[in-house]
């Protein structure tokens, strides 16, 4: 099953601003992975995000790490995300 426009996944992800740049807003997307892998952590490796099925899901753990909510809705950004 892929994603659709009607029945899209998510992941949670954050901008993290680069120490040395923050003058210049340079940083990098982080996205949340599962507490399995480590409680409350972030990783730049798209292949290790969590996938939420659920909107609600994904947002209340969005808003607990304040973060945001990207949709999923076509095969090539799923495959981005390794999956």
């Amino acid at each position: 099953m892929k994603p659709t426009i009607l029945s899209p996944w998510f992941v949670v992800q954050k901008f993290s601003p680069c120490a040395h740049c923050k003058a210049a807003n340079f940083g990098m997307i982080e996205y949340y992975m599962m507490p399995e892998d480590r409680p409350g952590l972030f990783t730049p490796d798209k292949k290790r995000a969590a996938i939420f099925m659920s909107i609600h899901s994904a947002a209340r753990v969005a808003q607990s790490e304040a973060a945001e909510v990207r949709a999923l809705t076509t095969e090539e950004e799923v495959t981005e995300f390794g999956r």
